[in-house]
């Protein structure tokens, strides 16, 4: 009932090959952690939730655009978001969630009513 989180850092095209590489060979991930010098270029976390942290205090916003757009996330505070989804839950909707996020911060910095 853990979500499988990684961070994938900016890197080179072949330090991107490089990477696959031990991924391929199945040298990539041992005893649930990263192997040695991947920690650089990559973050993986377990969790029950998700927490995702804004710097201008649209939590609301942002999670009543997400709401319309059929994402349940809860406002924890002005500046953060927490995801906390079922146990169940398959790697699509976080997928698709993780993609949509972007476009739900932009449309919750649009000014709404206008003319108001």
């Amino acid at each position: 009932g853990l979500i499988d989180l990684v961070v994938v850092r900016r890197m080179s095209r072949f330090t991107l090959l490089r990477l696959l590489n031990l991924y391929k060979q199945g040298r990539h991930f041992a005893g649930g952690q990263l192997a040695p010098g991947l920690a650089r270029y990559l973050i993986y976390r377990r969790a029950r939730e998700i927490t995702v942290e804004l710097t201008d205090g649209r939590a609301k916003a942002v999670a009543d655009a997400a709401l319309e757009a059929g994402f349940i996330v809860n406002p924890v505070t002005d500046t953060r978001l927490r995801l906390a989804p079922p146990l169940i839950i398959t790697d699509e909707p976080l997928r698709e969630f993780a993609q949509a996020l972007p476009g739900l911060v932009a449309t919750a910095a649009q000014p709404t009513g206008a003319g108001a």
